[in-house]
Protein backbone atom coordinates (compact mmCIF):
# COMPACT_ATOMS: atom_id res chain seq x y z
CA UNK A 1 0.00 0.00 0.00
CA UNK A 2 1.46 3.40 -1.15
CA UNK A 3 0.59 6.63 1.11
CA UNK A 4 1.17 10.39 0.05
CA UNK A 5 4.83 10.51 0.53
CA UNK A 6 5.89 7.37 -0.79
CA UNK A 7 5.95 5.10 1.76
CA UNK A 8 5.42 2.03 0.77
CA UNK A 9 3.25 -0.42 3.77
CA UNK A 10 2.44 -3.91 3.16
CA UNK A 11 -1.08 -4.86 3.66
CA UNK A 12 -2.00 -6.17 6.82
CA UNK A 13 -2.42 -10.19 6.99
CA UNK A 14 -5.13 -11.22 8.91
CA UNK A 15 -2.55 -12.75 11.57
CA UNK A 16 -1.49 -9.32 12.65
CA UNK A 17 -4.93 -7.92 12.78
CA UNK A 18 -5.77 -10.47 15.64
CA UNK A 19 -2.15 -9.98 16.48
CA UNK A 20 -3.47 -6.89 18.39
CA UNK A 21 -6.26 -9.04 20.05
CA UNK A 22 -5.28 -10.90 22.96
CA UNK A 23 -6.51 -14.26 21.37
CA UNK A 24 -7.46 -15.18 18.18
CA UNK A 25 -10.81 -16.24 19.96
CA UNK A 26 -11.52 -12.81 21.48
CA UNK A 27 -10.93 -11.72 17.62
CA UNK A 28 -13.97 -13.37 16.57
CA UNK A 29 -16.41 -12.61 19.02
CA UNK A 30 -15.48 -8.75 18.35
CA UNK A 31 -16.49 -9.40 14.78
CA UNK A 32 -19.28 -11.33 15.57
CA UNK A 33 -20.68 -8.24 18.14
CA UNK A 34 -19.88 -5.72 16.00
CA UNK A 35 -21.77 -7.46 13.20
CA UNK A 36 -24.70 -7.89 15.41
CA UNK A 37 -24.62 -4.63 16.49
CA UNK A 38 -25.19 -3.64 12.82
CA UNK A 39 -27.93 -5.41 11.85
CA UNK A 40 -29.70 -4.09 14.71
CA UNK A 41 -29.39 -0.51 13.88
CA UNK A 42 -30.63 -1.42 10.13
CA UNK A 43 -33.48 -3.08 11.11
CA UNK A 44 -36.97 -0.91 10.81
CA UNK A 45 -38.55 -0.71 14.14
CA UNK A 46 -42.01 -2.39 14.66
CA UNK A 47 -42.67 -0.84 17.80
CA UNK A 48 -45.46 2.38 16.21
CA UNK A 49 -47.18 -0.58 13.66
CA UNK A 50 -49.67 -2.42 15.48
CA UNK A 51 -49.92 -6.07 16.06
CA UNK A 52 -51.42 -8.85 13.66
CA UNK A 53 -54.32 -9.73 16.07
CA UNK A 54 -55.15 -6.02 16.81
CA UNK A 55 -55.52 -5.32 13.00
CA UNK A 56 -57.46 -8.59 12.16
CA UNK A 57 -59.56 -7.63 15.20
CA UNK A 58 -60.28 -4.11 13.59
CA UNK A 59 -61.08 -5.57 10.24
CA UNK A 60 -63.64 -8.20 11.66
CA UNK A 61 -65.49 -5.75 13.21
CA UNK A 62 -66.34 -4.07 10.21
CA UNK A 63 -67.31 -6.47 7.91
CA UNK A 64 -70.68 -7.13 7.49
CA UNK A 65 -72.42 -9.26 9.78
CA UNK A 66 -74.66 -12.10 8.43
CA UNK A 67 -77.48 -13.30 10.55
CA UNK A 68 -77.22 -16.26 12.75
CA UNK A 69 -78.37 -20.04 11.83
CA UNK A 70 -81.79 -20.21 12.51
CA UNK A 71 -82.26 -16.27 12.72
CA UNK A 72 -85.07 -14.99 10.59
CA UNK A 73 -84.82 -11.81 8.28
CA UNK A 74 -87.16 -8.78 8.39
CA UNK A 75 -89.85 -9.48 6.68
CA UNK A 76 -91.22 -6.75 4.01
CA UNK A 77 -94.95 -6.75 4.50
CA UNK A 78 -95.69 -5.70 0.96
CA UNK A 79 -93.61 -7.60 -0.96
CA UNK A 80 -94.48 -10.57 1.50
CA UNK A 81 -98.32 -9.93 -0.01
CA UNK A 82 -97.54 -9.60 -3.04
CA UNK A 83 -95.70 -13.10 -3.18
CA UNK A 84 -98.49 -14.63 -1.53
CA UNK A 85 -101.25 -13.25 -4.30
CA UNK A 86 -98.79 -14.18 -6.81
CA UNK A 87 -98.75 -17.77 -5.57
CA UNK A 88 -102.36 -18.01 -4.95
CA UNK A 89 -103.00 -17.17 -8.82
CA UNK A 90 -100.30 -19.83 -9.64
CA UNK A 91 -102.40 -22.33 -7.57
CA UNK A 92 -105.44 -21.07 -9.29
CA UNK A 93 -104.24 -21.61 -12.89
CA UNK A 94 -102.76 -25.07 -12.39
CA UNK A 95 -106.24 -25.93 -10.77
CA UNK A 96 -108.29 -24.40 -14.52
CA UNK A 97 -106.24 -25.92 -16.29
CA UNK A 98 -106.52 -29.70 -14.42
CA UNK A 99 -110.29 -29.25 -14.40
CA UNK A 100 -110.51 -27.79 -18.33
CA UNK A 101 -107.91 -31.25 -19.27
CA UNK A 102 -110.84 -33.47 -17.11
CA UNK A 103 -113.65 -31.60 -18.97
CA UNK A 104 -112.05 -31.94 -22.47
CA UNK A 105 -111.50 -36.05 -22.03
CA UNK A 106 -116.01 -35.65 -20.99
CA UNK A 107 -117.15 -33.22 -24.11
CA UNK A 108 -119.28 -36.28 -25.12
CA UNK A 109 -121.28 -35.89 -22.05
CA UNK A 110 -121.59 -31.98 -22.35
CA UNK A 111 -122.27 -31.63 -25.82
CA UNK A 112 -125.26 -34.53 -24.80
CA UNK A 113 -126.45 -32.09 -21.87
CA UNK A 114 -126.15 -29.48 -24.65
CA UNK A 115 -128.59 -30.62 -26.98
CA UNK A 116 -130.86 -32.15 -24.59
CA UNK A 117 -131.59 -28.47 -22.80
CA UNK A 118 -131.04 -26.61 -26.16
CA UNK A 119 -133.62 -28.85 -27.39
CA UNK A 120 -136.40 -29.17 -24.15
CA UNK A 121 -136.46 -25.14 -24.25
CA UNK A 122 -137.46 -25.00 -28.23
CA UNK A 123 -139.92 -27.68 -27.27
CA UNK A 124 -141.35 -25.12 -24.19
CA UNK A 125 -141.04 -21.73 -27.04
CA UNK A 126 -143.30 -23.47 -29.45
CA UNK A 127 -145.45 -24.86 -27.14
CA UNK A 128 -149.33 -23.07 -27.67
CA UNK A 129 -151.89 -25.66 -26.60
CA UNK A 130 -152.70 -27.81 -23.54
CA UNK A 131 -151.63 -30.33 -25.06
CA UNK A 132 -148.40 -29.51 -25.78
CA UNK A 133 -148.15 -28.03 -22.20
CA UNK A 134 -148.35 -31.16 -20.74
CA UNK A 135 -145.86 -32.91 -23.33
CA UNK A 136 -143.59 -29.96 -22.54
CA UNK A 137 -144.39 -31.58 -18.60
CA UNK A 138 -143.81 -34.80 -18.99
CA UNK A 139 -140.50 -34.20 -20.71
CA UNK A 140 -139.16 -31.52 -18.36
CA UNK A 141 -139.13 -34.31 -15.94
CA UNK A 142 -137.42 -36.33 -17.33
CA UNK A 143 -134.81 -33.55 -18.50
CA UNK A 144 -133.75 -33.26 -15.12
CA UNK A 145 -132.82 -36.82 -14.44
CA UNK A 146 -131.23 -37.04 -17.54
CA UNK A 147 -128.60 -34.24 -16.78
CA UNK A 148 -127.96 -35.46 -13.40
CA UNK A 149 -126.96 -38.69 -14.95
CA UNK A 150 -124.57 -36.93 -17.11
CA UNK A 151 -123.37 -34.80 -14.43
CA UNK A 152 -122.48 -37.88 -12.13
CA UNK A 153 -120.33 -39.12 -15.93
CA UNK A 154 -118.71 -35.57 -15.69
CA UNK A 155 -117.99 -35.11 -11.92
CA UNK A 156 -116.04 -37.94 -11.20
CA UNK A 157 -113.44 -38.23 -7.80
CA UNK A 158 -114.79 -35.39 -6.00
CA UNK A 159 -113.99 -33.22 -9.70
CA UNK A 160 -116.83 -30.58 -10.38
CA UNK A 161 -116.85 -28.72 -13.71
CA UNK A 162 -117.35 -25.44 -13.51
CA UNK A 163 -120.27 -25.52 -15.65
CA UNK A 164 -122.36 -27.93 -13.16
CA UNK A 165 -124.24 -25.13 -11.59
CA UNK A 166 -124.87 -23.49 -15.15
CA UNK A 167 -126.57 -26.64 -16.02
CA UNK A 168 -128.99 -27.41 -13.18
CA UNK A 169 -129.95 -23.33 -13.67
CA UNK A 170 -131.06 -23.36 -16.96
CA UNK A 171 -133.45 -26.81 -15.80
CA UNK A 172 -134.69 -24.40 -12.93
CA UNK A 173 -134.90 -21.69 -15.33
CA UNK A 174 -136.44 -24.25 -18.19
CA UNK A 175 -139.03 -24.77 -15.30
CA UNK A 176 -139.76 -21.59 -13.90
CA UNK A 177 -140.81 -20.50 -17.61
CA UNK A 178 -143.27 -23.63 -18.24
CA UNK A 179 -144.77 -22.72 -15.35
CA UNK A 180 -145.46 -19.12 -16.30
CA UNK A 181 -146.28 -19.95 -19.69
CA UNK A 182 -149.08 -22.19 -18.05
CA UNK A 183 -150.84 -18.89 -17.10
CA UNK A 184 -150.17 -17.62 -20.04
CA UNK A 185 -151.67 -20.23 -21.52
CA UNK A 186 -154.86 -19.83 -19.08
CA UNK A 187 -155.13 -16.11 -19.91
CA UNK A 188 -153.19 -14.74 -16.63
CA UNK A 189 -152.13 -11.47 -18.79
CA UNK A 190 -148.48 -12.07 -19.41
CA UNK A 191 -147.22 -11.01 -22.85
CA UNK A 192 -144.85 -13.46 -23.45
CA UNK A 193 -142.40 -16.51 -22.71
CA UNK A 194 -140.90 -16.41 -19.68
CA UNK A 195 -137.88 -18.75 -20.89
CA UNK A 196 -137.37 -15.48 -23.33
CA UNK A 197 -137.07 -13.01 -20.36
CA UNK A 198 -134.08 -14.77 -18.64
CA UNK A 199 -130.61 -14.76 -19.82
CA UNK A 200 -130.94 -18.01 -21.69
CA UNK A 201 -128.55 -17.65 -24.71
CA UNK A 202 -125.93 -15.64 -22.22
CA UNK A 203 -126.14 -18.98 -20.39
CA UNK A 204 -125.66 -21.01 -23.14
CA UNK A 205 -122.70 -18.74 -24.53
CA UNK A 206 -120.95 -19.10 -21.34
CA UNK A 207 -120.99 -22.96 -21.22
CA UNK A 208 -119.46 -22.89 -25.06
CA UNK A 209 -116.99 -20.60 -24.69
CA UNK A 210 -115.57 -23.03 -21.20
CA UNK A 211 -116.30 -26.28 -23.63
CA UNK A 212 -113.88 -24.42 -26.43
CA UNK A 213 -111.21 -23.50 -23.97
CA UNK A 214 -111.44 -27.06 -22.71
CA UNK A 215 -111.44 -28.71 -25.93
CA UNK A 216 -108.37 -26.51 -26.90
CA UNK A 217 -106.52 -27.27 -23.22
CA UNK A 218 -103.04 -29.57 -23.34
CA UNK A 219 -102.98 -30.54 -19.27
CA UNK A 220 -103.62 -34.28 -19.04
CA UNK A 221 -105.98 -33.37 -15.72
CA UNK A 222 -106.13 -36.16 -12.86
Amino acid sequence: MTLAHGVCLAKPSPCRLASAFPSCRAFVVAVVVAALVTACQRAPSFAASPSPSVDSAARHDEAPRWPEQGARLPEDPVAGKRAEEQWRAHLAREDRERQLARDRHALTQHKAIIALLVRTHRTIERARSDKAMRAATARLSDVGTEVERRLEKINVWGNVSPVTSIYRDMVLLLKQGLSIDRRVSAGGGSDGHATSSFDWNGRLAEIRAYLHEAAESEGEGE
